[in-house]
This record gives C-alpha cells, sequence and structure tokens, in this order.
C-alpha cells in the first residue's frame, strides 16, 4: 500500500499553548487538501501538557516522546525517522500552514516532482506573555500571488559558496520548506545514515538539498506556511540573550547543542547568524565531498565583518574568534559602543494598509497562529492557483486582498 504522499513534522518541547494551535493549521490544510498526509510530533521530553494537546488533536498524528531531553538537532533526525511520506514538510511548534498550503503544493508536484518546493515565507509575531509585545501580521505585495519560478539549485549553491546568497532562506528548505524522500535518502546515504548536521539543522540541510540534487527548485511567492515568532522561540530567546544574558532554559538549549558528536567548527553561542550560516556551507563541503576552496573567504569576511560593525564589544569579541576557525583570520572591526544599542524594544505601528502592504497589529491583529493563518486564508483567496496565476491576474487578485484587509479592521474597531 501507498504511503502519503506529505509529513508534515513538528519538533517540539515545552510549548503545548502554542502547539495546539499549529495542529489546527494543519488540521484544516490537511482537510482542504481531501487525502490523508502524515502528522509528525517529535516531543523532546516536554514537561507540560504537550502529550494530551497532541491526544486532544482530531489528527491522526504519529507521536513520540524523548526519553530524555536531546539536542535539536539530534530531536530533528529522530523526528524525520519517523516520517513516511514522499515528501516532508518540516513546522516549528509556533508556525502555521496556510488552509490552502497542502493543496498548493500538491498541484505544483502534480505538473513537475521535483525533489524541493520553497515559498516566500510570512512572519507573525504572536503576542507577548505579560510584556507590551503585540500580535503583528504582514502581507506584502511583492511576496504573494506569484507564479512559480523553476530555478537551478547549482546556481543558488554557488552563491552560498560566494558569500552572495541573502540569506539560508535562499537555500533549498525542508523547515518551511518541502523536500522529497527521495533526496533525504540520498543525503542520508552519502553521509553515514545522517541528514542534519551543523548546529542549525535546518540550515545544514538547506545547504545539502542544493548540493544533491539536478532537479529545478521550485519557488512559489506565495505563503504555503507562516513562520511564528513566539516568547518561547529559540530565536528570540537567543536575541534576549545577546542583550540581557541567557536564561537558564536558553543556556540549557545551548549545552545540549554543545554536547552533540555532529557540529561545525564554531559554538552554538557565537552571536554571528552569518558565522553560523558560513559554518553550515562549510560543512556541508566537508561531509558531502564538496571542495571548501570553492568558498570564496573573502567575500565572506567582509560580510561577517559588516554584521559585526552592528555588534557591541563583547559580541565581537566571541565572533571574531570563530572567525578566525572558518575564514582563517579575525575580522578587523570597530564596534559600536555599547550605549549605541540596546534600549526599549521597538514598539510596532498601528495596523495600516496602503497600496503594497496590509500590516495588522495589536488588537486588529490575529491573536494566534490558527487565527493568523484563517485570515490570511481569507484576505489572499479568491482562486489562487500557482501554475497559473500571473501578469494581470496578480494586482486583480491584490485589490481583492486590500478590500477584503479593509473589511477586515473595520470589524475589528467595531
Amino acid at each position: 500500500m501507498a504511503g502519503p504522499q506529505f509529513s508534515i513534522v513538528i519538533p517540539t518541547r515545552s510549548r503545548a499553548v502554542y502547539l495546539a494551535s499549529t495542529l489546527a493549521t494543519v488540521a484544516e490544510a490537511v482537510r482542504r487538501l481531501g487525502t490523508p498526509a502524515q502528522v509528525v510530533v517529535a516531543d523532546n521530553a516536554s514537561d507540560d501538557e504537550t502529550e494530551e494537546v497532541v491526544r486532544c488533536s482530531p489528527l491522526d498524528i504519529s507521536y513520540s516522546r524523548a526519553a530524555k531531553r536531546l539536542s535539536m538537532r539530534m530531536n530533528f533526525e529522530r523526528a524525520l525517522d519517523l516520517a513516511k511520506g514522499d515528501y516532508v514538510l518540516f513546522l516549528g511548534d509556533d508556525d502555521g500552514l496556510a488552509p490552502d498550503g497542502l493543496r498548493q503544493l500538491s498541484e505544483i508536484l502534480a505538473a513537475r516532482p521535483v525533489d524541493i518546493v520553497n515559498w516566500r515565507l510570512t512572519n507573525y509575531t504572536w503576542p507577548g506573555e505579560g510584556d507590551a509585545t503585540q500580535a503583528h501580521l504582514t502581507l506584502k505585495y511583492r511576496s504573494v500571488f506569484g507564479p512559480v519560478r523553476w530555478i537551478s539549485p547549482k546556481t543558488i549553491l554557488a552563491k552560498f559558496l560566494a558569500g552572495t546568497a541573502r540569506n539560508h532562506r535562499a537555500g533549498g528548505n525542508i523547515y518551511h520548506g518541502l523536500v522529497s524522500r527521495r533526496l533525504i535518502d540520498r543525503a542520508r546515504i552519502g553521509n553515514d545514515g545522517v541528514y542534519f548536521g551543523g548546529i542549525s539543522p535546518d540550515v545544514y540541510a538547506s545547504i545539502t538539498n542544493l548540493a544533491l540534487t539536478d532537479d529545478p527548485l521550485a519557488f512559489v511567492r506565495h505563503p504555503i506556511s507562516l513562520g511564528g515568532t513566539s516568547p518561547r522561540s529559540n530565536g528570540e530567546a537567543g536575541r534576549r540573550a545577546q542583550s540581557t544574558g541567557p536564561s537558564g532554559e536558553y543556556q540549557r538549549f545551548i549545552d545540549e547543542v554543545e554536547s552533540d558528536p555532529i557540529r561545525g567548527k564554531i559554538g552554538a553561542e557565537i552571536p554571528s547568524a552569518e558565522l553560523h550560516l558560513l559554518d553550515a556551507v562549510d560543512s556541508v563541503c566537508r561531509d558531502h565531498g564538496l571542495d571548501p576552496d570553492r568558498i570564496d573567504k573573502a567575500r565572506w569576511g567582509a560580510r561577517v565583518t559588516r554584521e559585526l560593525g552592528r555588534m557591541g564589544r563583547d559580541q565581537v569579541e566571541r565572533s571574531a574568534d570563530a572567525a578566525l576557525a572558518l575564514l582563517g583570520s579575525r575580522p578587523v572591526v570597530q564596534p559600536r559602543s555599547d550605549e549605541a544599542g540596546g534600549g526599549a524594544p521597538s514598539r510596532r505601528s498601528p495596523s495600516r494598509i496602503s497600496a503594497t502592504q496590509i500590516s495588522l497589529s495589536g488588537n486588529g491583529a490575529p491573536q494566534t497562529i490558527a487565527e493568523a493563518t484563517g485570515v490570511v486564508g481569507h484576505l489572499l483567496s479568491g482562486g489562487y492557483a500557482p501554475l497559473s496565476t500571473g501578469g494581470l491576474r496578480r494586482p486583480l487578485h491584490w485589490m481583492r486582498a486590500l478590500r477584503a484587509a479593509q473589511r477586515h479592521l473595520a470589524a475589528r474597531r467595531s
């Protein structure tokens, strides 16, 4: 009997309050798909109500709880072991699937069954837990209703080696992206059974996927999923750690990463995102037989130097030692003064609709990721099809979205 077309994989730890909303978005996307899909929840030894949230979901979930806390990479690898679908999509436990996301992916694959499908990610900010952070959702004209583009993965890989790729989202993502089982198996066979590597497993995988396929990458300029930023996100915890020091929980996360035998050349506590991206590129070269000398260290060095120039002295010192390991020299940087940064967190502007952007904040914004995907599905409905929409149809769809957003805000204010 053939397995499901899709496996939606959600690694999680102690974020039950957000996971319930994430699972609600997946349930709606599976319902609209109209065919069975596998949903995996890989619980990294949660100490909250995660198991009860899974049990109460209407989905038939493949649930597995680790007996003890694992590194993020180990839990990602364990989660992948549970996936049985022909294509695999990873989501965070505070992220969401767009209501028509799986149906649109199925439409693309029916036309051309490529190894990788990626899309323009829309971000959603959850409201804070007892602080001033407001819920926020932005939709931009340039990021919606676009047609599918077919891009050479080797062209994208060359940009990572040259240091000209914009960021890791330019890669062949499995996290907020779709990757074929055959490509995953190819990566594991060539790397002693390991798919996820390095300190940032999703970044490492995005580079690996580019290196190991000749199929064009299908890129959709439309939100198939929403990336959530919650007060308990690892990324948010990392940002807070740079200004106030790591919390106890975040330090445990760092220690787990450091204890993982499969890692790159630099430490998890390094604050430079550019160095972590370069470390992933370097690790993929070494693990999958690419020549590390193809990495343009001069251009990467300039890129790292620009980033470090926006950091404080302590952050620069820690990152400079890591740069030595990857680039062979310490960048010469004039760090900003400690007084130049910090201060109160920026406050979101009120909800606003313009010709090119829909920005929903505070009370005008959805308050959970499930509400956010519902709003996005409503605003962007109206016959969008990734294989045929484009040209004159795109602005017409956007005009409908603007009118729907105006009605949404009027209803929220009444």
